[in-house]
């Protein structure tokens, strides 16, 4: 017996390492497998476009079948025993004499994947790199924080008299590291030259599709602070908005207080000269609205650092936060 909605056939049909949504603008996966093909061969007796859901109204494209199915009586039968099994359900029963019945097709009207061998992959993907912060500890803590508006949230909203403001006229600046193309903002991301000025302007996003306020990426990405002298924070708060799955913030925060920056290009177990302040994760939060995270000292040590450079590593999602601003407070 056949199930009474799906697909009655479909072709050979790639299985991949995530699930998507009915609507899905992320396009990014793996392969891992293929479905082998299938025809269901038993003839259809009632066909329907979609169902209806008893709390979600009309389900478009979930297809509704059922299914005729013919058994041969002997002549002495007196009775008809059903199924009992909770799966099976039976619209209606006729018994019927029709000699037409017992025609068969002397060959098959249409493909038949009956015994077909499974599909095996010859393409091997690379292993996805371990987190560069791995295995680390932390020197700070992080808190997070989901509200819709910036006002809302624990750590307030962003402002424009931070250290390193544009406005401070401390001559901090946001650079980003391309790593030879592979960790690239996008191109409309505000990029002048190797910075990223939208990060620290003083004007955060006005909605949550802000293409002009706000910096983000397709993959992995990296950018830093050169904070001009050695200091002592209290906060890095980030800030980020979007309607969907650009809102939340996946990153690792480093801290260096040499006198040159060391390489921003570093590796799981290989990060000399960097000190990891918090790893930042608001997935947990939910997708859409503003999400904040402030990076601060453990309850009762002294301000980080001194550091007078700082790294964010933001981890590749598919699709980049939208990053609008980063805050950095001091000690005073």
């Amino acid at each position: 017996m056949q199930e009474w909605t799906g697909f009655v056939g479909q072709y050979d049909n790639r299985e991949w390492d995530r699930e998507f949504d009915d609507v899905d603008y992320r396009c990014e996966g793996r392969v891992v497998g293929i479905k082998t093909g299938f025809i269901k061969r038993d003839p259809i007796a009632w066909f329907c476009t979609h169902r209806h859901h008893p709390d979600k109204g009309n389900e478009a494209y979930k297809f509704s079948y059922l299914f005729k199915y013919g058994l041969d009586l002997p002549s002495s039968a007196k009775t008809l025993t059903l199924p009992d099994n909770p799966w099976i359900k039976i619209l209606a029963v006729t018994a019927s004499v029709n000699a037409n019945d017992a025609a068969r097709p002397a060959r098959p009207l249409y493909d038949d994947f009956t015994n077909r061998e499974p599909i095996e992959l010859r393409h091997i993907y690379p292993e996805r790199p371990v987190p560069v912060f791995q295995g680390v500890e932390p020197v700070g803590t992080v808190a997070i924080d989901r509200q819709a508006s910036f006002e809302e949230l624990s750590m307030g909203a962003p402002v424009g008299t931070d250290y390193a403001d544009q406005a401070a006229g401390n001559g901090v600046v946001f650079h980003y590291y391309d790593g030879g193309g592979e960790y690239a903002p996008h191109h409309s991301s505000g990029v002048v030259g190797d910075t990223l000025p939208r990060l620290n302007d003083g004007i955060a996003a006005r909605n949550d599709d802000d293409t002009e306020r706000c910096v983000w990426y397709d993959c992995e990405g990296r950018f830093f602070l050169d904070l001009k002298r050695s200091v002592s924070i209290e906060e890095i708060s980030t800030y980020s908005w979007h309607g969907t799955n650009r809102a939340p913030q996946y990153f690792s925060l480093w801290g260096s207080n040499a006198e040159e920056m060391p390489s921003p290009g570093i590796k799981h177990g290989e990060h000399d000269g960097w000190t990891l302040l918090a790893v930042a994760n608001t997935k947990e939060l939910g997708e859409g609205d503003i999400h904040g995270t402030a990076v601060k000292p453990r309850q009762g040590c002294e301000p980080l650092g001194p550091f007078r450079h700082l790294l964010w590593i933001a981890e590749d999602v598919g699709q980049g936060t939208f990053f609008t601003e980063i805050d950095v407070h001091v000690a005073k």
